[in-house]
């Protein structure tokens, strides 16, 4: 049996973490520190634990808190209802400038440099990274001008060619209204 028909994905351990964990610390390494987790009804409490909680350093002999000048806030989603349900449930989270959304379940093993004053006002911005084969992904479908105008969900899967070696990763930066 899988491990999710007991404990949200986020929440299952991944190396020495749950792997919540990876996209918060990404996100840290990036200078945000006001982090609104999404998550259905019955996880709610599970993350306000889990990002409350604290571990033992070993090197220091104390105890810490593992996300030590982060600001959590969990809301709920009631059913699922994708990425633009849960940036609904930031607004009144979000400040002027750019939201970044990561997905809690996408690994990044590089690190993503955001340079805010670089951002163009009204404009989203998604990461992306090439791959061999980028059939099991949402695979990015460019213009003449190299824009992203799509993104095709597992086109194999669809019947359809994928249109560039080019995935999204789960990280997007949007424009705040």
């Amino acid at each position: 049996r899988p491990l999710t028909l007991f404990d949200n994905k986020h929440l299952v351990q991944v190396g020495e973490h749950k792997m919540v964990y990876y996209p918060v610390k990404r996100l840290e390494q990036m200078g945000i520190k006001d982090i609104r987790i999404i998550t259905g009804p019955e996880y709610a409490g599970d993350f306000c634990k889990y990002t409350s909680s604290f571990v033992f350093d070993e090197k220091k002999a104390v105890v810490k808190n593992k996300f030590s000048g982060l600001n959590f806030s969990v809301r709920v989603q009631q059913e699922a209802g994708g990425i633009p349900q849960a940036m609904a449930l930031c607004q009144d989270f979000m400040d002027e400038g750019h939201l970044v959304c990561i997905l809690g379940d996408n690994l990044h093993t590089t690190p993503i440099n955001l340079n805010a004053d670089k951002l163009e006002k009204d404009t989203a911005y998604c990461v992306i990274v090439e791959v061999p084969d980028p059939n099991p992904f949402g695979t990015c479908k460019f213009d003449e001008k190299n824009n992203l105008i799509d993104i095709i969900e597992k086109p194999s899967a669809q019947g359809l060619k994928a249109p560039s070696n080019w995935i999204v990763t789960g990280c997007y930066v949007l424009p705040c209204p």
